[in-house]
């Protein structure tokens, strides 16, 4: 009985400190899937190209910045690994509250510049766009018609506690990374 009650209290004290390691690795991801954004951004501007960052799924999932515009990592390309509790998402996986996420972080739930099908691109100006190759020249036709610009959201989940993270890419190149727990469906600015 006192073995048993000894290791019900090395439970109850370990369980706080896995919640704690679990939120770290998340935010860890989320903050290094954005540094390596804004690192895209940079490069971008440096060599008056157009760079994407292409997220693999793994496992381990990883993202790079796909400088030599092979699609697939090479050596030297800028990359990340994500924590092997955390997953790359996708909008077909549903994350929760989507509209009140594209509320918070862009013009409205149907912003026409939100792309959710390519990988987050870079153009030569330091914003965001989706490249269009056409005559021997590529161009980012982003400030064109209806819309305005071009945004990307990418999702991450912790698998132990299923909490959702998102890094929003805005049109004028503002990243920012929200959070949602598993029991809401409310977004909020990651501190």
């Amino acid at each position: 009985m006192i073995t048993v009650a000894i290791v019900l209290v090395i439970s109850a004290l370990a369980l706080p400190t896995l919640q704690v390691i679990r939120s770290a690795r998340l935010r860890e991801a989320g903050s290094d899937y954005a540094s390596l954004l804004q690192s895209a951004r940079v490069q971008a501007i440096q060599g008056d190209a157009y760079y994407p960052v292409i997220l693999q799924a793994g496992p381990p999932a990883q993202a790079f910045i796909d400088l030599k515009g092979t699609g697939a990592y090479v050596a030297g390309d800028p990359m990340v690994a994500l924590p092997s509790s955390v997953v790359a998402r996708n909008y077909s996986d549903n994350p929760p509250g989507l509209a009140n996420l594209e509320t918070q972080a862009l013009a409205s739930a149907s912003d026409p510049s939100l792309d959710t099908a390519d990988n987050p691109t870079f153009g030569p100006r330091g914003l965001p766009c989706k490249p269009i190759a056409s005559g021997g020249y590529t161009t980012c036709p982003a400030f064109s018609g209806a819309v305005s610009g071009t945004s990307y959201i990418t999702f991450f989940q912790s698998m132990p506690d299923k909490t959702w993270e998102a890094v929003v890419t805005n049109p004028a190149s503002r990243i920012r990374i929200y959070t949602c727990s598993p029991s809401s469906s409310t977004w909020s600015l990651a501190q």
